[in-house]
C-alpha cells in the first residue's frame, strides 16, 4: 500500500529544499559589525510606540517628539509620501529606520538625538544593515513587526520570547495575512510547517478542518477541539462556519500537546486567534474587493482613543461578503463584526471588552467518489466543480456570537493578576446530501445519495484566572504562574434523515427533491463542565539556561444523552480526572542559537461506551521534542528546526468479541521533522520557508488498519513565500509576492485510495499610492486540477481564482 516514494514526488521536494536552504543561508548571515554594534543613545533606549498611519512628514514629526529627537529635514523630501505608522517597542534608530521603509529616504544620526533625512542610494547591492533591525520588544497580544514575531503568550500564558520557549510555535502576523490575501483559516496556515488543511473548499467556507503533526485539530461536539480565541476555549469542527482572519491581529499555532495550560485538547496542538485591539492613535480604513466567482466584499477597520488622556480606546472591525465558489451551487456569503474597548483605569489596571458576531451562508461540499477522482473510471474524470446535492435544499447557515473581557492588574513589579472570560453561542442549520464513495458496479456513473437535515446548537462560558510572579533569587530569575480555569458548555443536536435518487456524476440532472422524515431520527444532548488547576515556573539561570516545568489537574464531567427515532434513550454520565505535565530546557548562545528539548502531555474526553456499558477513558498524548531556534542578532529573522515523536493512546478500535462495539486498545504515532524560517532582508524582501516530514502510523489496533496512515496526512509538505518591496525609482510603492506549496501523497480513511502529490503556485501584486493601496491576489496560478485529500470521499482543490482589492486609510 505504501510503496517507495516516486522520483516524480521527490523532485519538487529536492528543488524546494535547495531553494529554502539557499535563501535561509542568505537571510541568516552574521550581521555587519559596523552597523550592528553602533552604541549611542539612539540605539540603547527603547520605548513603546503606537503611531497611526498618515503623511510621512507628520508621522516622522510625531515619532521624533515621542522619541526625544531633533529632526531636521527638507519638507520636499517627504511631500506626497505616506507612512503605515509604527506599532511596538523600538530604539529611536530602529523606529526611524522602520518608518522610512520604502520611502526612498534614509536617516542620518548626527549625534545621539539629532537626525537629518537624505535620499537613499538607488544603485549597488542591497545592504543588510540597520534597515532590517527588529523591534526590541513587542506585545504578544498585539501586532508584530512584519512577518517575524518575536514574542508570544500562547505557549506559556506569559509574555515570553519565542526564542526562550522550548516548543515549536508558528505565528501568522497581520502583515503576512494581508500580503498573502488569506480570507480563511486554512489559507492563513498553508505556509506553516506541520499544519495542513485537507478539506478542499470546505475549509474556507463550511468550517475548520486542520491537521497538525498528523492529528485532526477538531473534536467531538460539546467538548473537543483545539481552537482558542484570545487564549480561551472556543468550539471548532468542520461545520461551524468559516473563521474570518480579517478580525484577528495574529493566528498562532502551538504544535504538540498543550493540556498543561489549556485542559482537554488534541495531541497535535492548538490554534490561538488573537483579536484586534484598540489603537492609541486614530485608525480609519475601508476596503473593497471583487474577484472570481462573483465575489464582492467590503471591509471597515476603525479605532482610536475616546478620551483626551487616551485612557479609553476602541476598535471596530467588520466585513460583508457576497460570493459564489468553484461549485456555483455553493455560496460563500459572510457578515462579521468585532468590537473591542480598552479602559486603562490606572497605570496598573486595564480592562478590555471583546465581542463579535459572525454569520455565514454556504453549503457543504460532500466531495466526489474515489473512482473518477484518484482512481480510474472508464467514463473519465469527474469535474471538480460537480455538485452532488440538490439546489434549493443543500445549505449551511452558521451564526456565532461571542462576548468576553480581560482584566489585568499589576499589584507591583512582581505580582500580576489576570481574569479572562468568554461566553459564546453558536447555531448551525445544515441540510446536505451524502454519497457513496464509489460509483455503481454496472454503469460506473451513479452514486447513491442519502439526506440529512441537522440543527446544532452550542453555548458555553470559559473563565481563566491566574496570578503571575516575576522574581529573582540569586542568579535565578523566575516567572511563576498559578491558575484556575472553568468551562461549562451545552450542546444540542437534532437530525432528520431521508433519501433521494442516485446521481449521475458525469451528467448530473437535478430537480429530485429528497424525501425527509417528519420525526427526528436522532437527538443528542451533551453537557460538559470542567475545573482545572495549573502551575508553571519558567526559570532563567545566568541569562543562559531557561528551564520550564508545569503541571495541571483537571476534573471534568460529561453527560451524554441520545434519543433514537423509536424513542429509545441512552444516557451516560462520566466523571473524568486527569493530571498532565510538561517540562523543557533551552540554552541561549550569544550568536542567537538556542537548542532545546521538551516533553508535554495531552488528554481529551471521548463519548461512548464499550460492550459492557463502561464509559470510554480520555485519549492521552505524549510528545518528546528536540530542536534549535535561531534569531541572528541585528536581523529581523528567525529559524526553528524541530524533531519530535508524538503518540496518542487509548484510541478506539474494533472489539473483535463484540461486533459493532469498540475497545480502547488502539495507538497512533507520529514522528516528524520540521523546518520553518522567516526573514526580513534589507527592508525590501520578506521570506517564509517551511518543510515538514510526518511519519504517521497506526501502531496498535485490533482491526485491519494496523500500520495504516491517518487519512489526509501527507508525509512531505514544503512551501516558500517571497515578497519583494520596491524601495525607490518609478516603481516605488510596488510589492511583488509569490509562493509555491508542495504536498506529498496521502491516503483515504482505510488506505484503499491514494491521493497523488501536487504542487501549487500563488502570486500577489500590491501597490501603494499615498493613502490608497491596490492589490491583486491569485491562488493556484497555473490552474492545476488536483485532489487535495480523500477521507470518506475526495475533495478537489480550488481552481485558479483571483481577487482585486482597494484599501483607503485616512
Amino acid at each position: 500500500m505504501q510503496a517507495n516514494q516516486s522520483s516524480g514526488e521527490r523532485q519538487p521536494i529536492l528543488r524546494l529544499s535547495a531553494i529554502v536552504l539557499a535563501l535561509l543561508a542568505v537571510s541568516l548571515q552574521p550581521a555587519l559589525p559596523a552597523s550592528a554594534q553602533t552604541q549611542d543613545a539612539a540605539t540603547e533606549s527603547t520605548r513603546q510606540y503606537a503611531i497611526a498611519a498618515g503623511p510621512l512628514g507628520e508621522v516622522l514629526n510625531t515619532f521624533a517628539d515621542q522619541a526625544g529627537l531633533l529632526l531636521s529635514a527638507d519638507a520636499n523630501l517627504t511631500d506626497g509620501k505616506h507612512s503605515d505608522g509604527l506599532q511596538g517597542s523600538y530604539t529611536p534608530r530602529e523606529g526611524m529606520n522602520r518608518l522610512l521603509t520604502g520611502s526612498g529616504l534614509r536617516a542620518r544620526f548626527v549625534d545621539g538625538d539629532t537626525v537629518t533625512l537624505e535620499a537613499a542610494p538607488t544603485s549597488g547591492a542591497v545592504q543588510l544593515e540597520p534597515l532590517g533591525v527588529v523591534a526590541a520588544t513587542e506585545n504578544p497580544w498585539g501586532p508584530a513587526d512584519g512577518f517575524v514575531a518575536r514574542r508570544s503568550a500562547t505557549a506559556t500564558k506569559t509574555d515570553t520570547p519565542l526564542a526562550e520557549t522550548p516548543q515549536s510555535v508558528s505565528v501568522m502576523t497581520r502583515e503576512q495575512i494581508e500580503a498573502q490575501g488569506a480570507d480563511s483559516l486554512d489559507k492563513a496556515i498553508r505556509y506553516t510547517a506541520g499544519a495542513f488543511s485537507p478539506g478542499g473548499g470546505n475549509s474556507g467556507t463550511a468550517g475548520t478542518l486542520l491537521h497538525m503533526r498528523g492529528f485532526h485539530s477538531g473534536g467531538a461536539s460539546g467538548g473537543g477541539g483545539s481552537l482558542y480565541l484570545d487564549g480561551r476555549r472556543f468550539p471548532i469542527n468542520s461545520i461551524t462556519g468559516a473563521q474570518e482572519p480579517f478580525l484577528y491581529e495574529r493566528i498562532e499555532v502551538l504544535k504538540g500537546p498543550a493540556s498543561v495550560l489549556y485542559g482537554q485538547a488534541r495531541p497535535g496542538g492548538i490554534i490561538n486567534l488573537v483579536s484586534k485591539r484598540p489603537t492609541s492613535e486614530p485608525l480609519r480604513e475601508i476596503g473593497l474587493q471583487v474577484g472570481s466567482w462573483n465575489r464582492q466584499r467590503a471591509t471597515v477597520d476603525v479605532g482610536g482613543p475616546v478620551t483626551e488622556d487616551g485612557s479609553v480606546g476602541y476598535r471596530i472591525t467588520g466585513l460583508m461578503q457576497d460570493s459564489d465558489t468553484m461549485i456555483s451551487e455553493i455560496p460563500d456569503d459572510r457578515k462579521a463584526v468585532s468590537a473591542a474597548v480598552d479602559w486603562h483605569a490606572t497605570d496598573r489596571t486595564t480592562l478590555t471588552f471583546l465581542a463579535s458576531l459572525h454569520d455565514s451562508e454556504t453549503a457543504y461540499n460532500y466531495g466526489k467518489p474515489y473512482d473518477g477522482s484518484v482512481q480510474p473510471n472508464p467514463n473519465g474524470r469527474i469535474d471538480r466543480d460537480l455538485f452532488v446535492g440538490e439546489p434549493g435544499f443543500d445549505g449551511l447557515d452558521a451564526t456565532r456570537y461571542t462576548l468576553g473581557y480581560r482584566l489585568e492588574h499589576a499589584f507591583n513589579d512582581t505580582w500580576t493578576a489576570r481574569h479572562n472570560l468568554l461566553w459564546y453561542d453558536t447555531e448551525t442549520d445544515w441540510a446536505f446530501h451524502s454519497i457513496s464513495n464509489r460509483t455503481d458496479d454496472t454503469t460506473r456513473r451513479l452514486v447513491d445519495r442519502s439526506v440529512q437535515h441537522r440543527i446544532d446548537e452550542e453555548n458555553g462560558v470559559t473563565v481563566d484566572n491566574h496570578v503571575q510572579a516575576r522574581w529573582q533569587h540569586g542568579r535565578f530569575q523566575h516567572t511563576s504562574l498559578l491558575g484556575v480555569d472553568f468551562r461549562n458548555s451545552e450542546f444540542r443536536q437534532r437530525v432528520w434523515a431521508g433519501t433521494n435518487q442516485p446521481l449521475d456524476v458525469f451528467n448530473p440532472e437535478y430537480g429530485h427533491q429528497p424525501t425527509l422524515s417528519d420525526d427526528v431520527a436522532r437527538a443528542t444532548s451533551i453537557d460538559y463542565s470542567h475545573l482545572g488547576i495549573y502551575a508553571q515556573n519558567q526559570v532563567t539561570f545566568d541569562d543562559r539556561w531557561v528551564f520550564l516545568l508545569g503541571g495541571r489537574w483537571d476534573d471534568a464531567e460529561l453527560k451524554d444523552r441520545q434519543t433514537a427515532a423509536d424513542g429509545s434513550r441512552d444516557r451516560q454520565t462520566a466523571g473524568i480526572s486527569d493530571f498532565t505535565w510538561r517540562t523543557g530546557l533551552i540554552y541561549l548562545f550569544d550568536n542567537g542559537l538556542a537548542p532545546y528539548a521538551s516533553y508535554s502531555e495531552s488528554f481529551e474526553p471521548v463519548t461512548g461506551a464499550d460492550a459492557s456499558g463502561n464509559r470510554f477513558d480520555p485519549t492521552t498524548g505524549q510528545q518528546y521534542e528536540v530542536g534549535i531556534k535561531y534569531e541572528p542578532d541585528g536581523y529581523n529573522a528567525s529559524l526553528t528546526v524541530a524533531a519530535y515523536e508524538l503518540t496518542q493512546q487509548d484510541v478506539q478500535t474494533a472489539d473483535l468479541d463484540n461486533p459493532g462495539f469498540s475497545v480502547q486498545t488502539g495507538e497512533v504515532r507520529s514522528r516528524g521533522f520540521e523546518v520553518e524560517g522567516r526573514a526580513h532582508i534589507g527592508n525590501s524582501l520578506d521570506l517564509i520557508a517551511a518543510y515538514a516530514y510526518t511519519d504517521n502510523e497506526v501502531t496498535e489496533s485490533n482491526d485491519d488498519d494496523l500500520g495504516n496512515t491517518t487519512a489526509a496526512v501527507p508525509k512531505h509538505t514544503a512551501s516558500l513565500w517571497a515578497d519583494y518591496y520596491v524601495l525607490g525609482g518609478p516603481a516605488q510603492g510596488l510589492s511583488v509576492g509569490g509562493g509555491i506549496r508542495h504536498v506529498g501523497r496521502t491516503f483515504n480513511n482505510d488506505n484503499t485510495a491514494r491521493v497523488p502529490s501536487y504542487t501549487v503556485y500563488d502570486a500577489a501584486l500590491r501597490y501603494r499610492i499615498d493613502r490608497l493601496r491596490l492589490s491583486v491576489h491569485v491562488n493556484n496560478l497555473f490552474d492545476k486540477n488536483y485532489v487535495e485529500a480523500c477521507t470518506f470521499a475526495c475533495f478537489h482543490g480550488d481552481e485558479r481564482n483571483f481577487t482585486l482589492g482597494m484599501n483607503y486609510d485616512w
